[in-house]
C-alpha cells in the first residue's frame, strides 16, 4: 500500500490524478480565483484540542511553497488562473499560545497572518479581553505589535506603559 505525502505518491487514483493536476498547475486554473481563507485556532504543545506548533510549523511550510500567502489588504483580489491560488492565515480569539508558538514560526518563514480577538465572552456581559490583556502583558514574546495603525512598543522599559495605552484604546472601542 501506497502513503500520501501531500502530492507525491497516492492512496488512491483519484490521489494520483489530483497530484499530476496540481503538478502541472491545472488546478490553479479550475480553482476559484478568490482567496482561500484558512482559520486556526489554538496552537499548542501537549495533549488536547489542537495542533501541535510542529504540525503547524509543516502547514505554513507546505502552504508556503505551494500557494501566495497574503496580507488581509491583498484579500479582495482576484488573481488570474495562471497565478498562485491566494491564502490568507487567520486565528480567532486571539489566544496566548498564539503569540508564544504562532508568531515566532510565522516571523521564521516570514508569512503573514491576522489574529482577531475577542473583546467580550460570548455568554452575556462577562468582559473577556482582560484577561487576555493581561495575559499578552507578561508573556507575549515580540518587540512590540502594530494594531489598527499604532505601533506598541513592548520591549521591558516600555511594556507596562504601552499595555496601559492598548488597554485605554480598547476601552474606547464600541462593539
Amino acid at each position: 500500500m501506497t502513503t500520501s505525502d501531500g502530492l507525491g505518491s497516492a492512496k488512491t487514483p483519484a490521489d494520483a490524478i489530483l497530484g499530476v493536476l496540481w503538478r502541472a498547475g491545472a488546478l490553479r486554473l479550475l480553482s476559484s480565483r478568490r482567496t482561500i481563507v484558512l482559520m486556526y485556532h489554538s496552537i499548542a504543545p501537549g495533549p488536547g484540542d489542537h495542533l501541535g506548533p510542529d504540525v503547524f510549523e509543516q502547514h505554513v511550510c507546505f502552504l508556503k511553497s505551494r500557494f501566495h500567502v497574503i496580507v488581509p489588504d491583498e484579500c479582495r483580489r482576484v488573481r488570474s488562473g495562471s497565478e498562485d491560488i491566494d491564502v490568507l492565515l487567520t486565528f480567532d480569539d486571539g489566544f496566548l499560545n498564539n503569540a508564544l508558538h504562532v508568531v515566532p514560526i510565522l516571523k521564521r518563514h516570514q508569512v503573514p497572518a491576522i489574529f482577531f480577538v475577542s473583546t467580550r465572552h460570548c455568554s452575556g456581559d462577562r468582559i473577556l479581553w482582560f484577561a487576555y490583556l493581561r495575559a499578552f502583558s507578561r508573556g507575549f514574546p515580540e518587540k512590540g505589535i502594530v494594531l489598527d495603525g499604532t505601533t506598541y512598543d513592548l520591549r521591558p522599559r516600555e511594556r507596562k506603559r504601552s499595555v496601559r495605552k492598548l488597554r485605554d484604546y480598547l476601552l474606547c472601542l464600541r462593539p
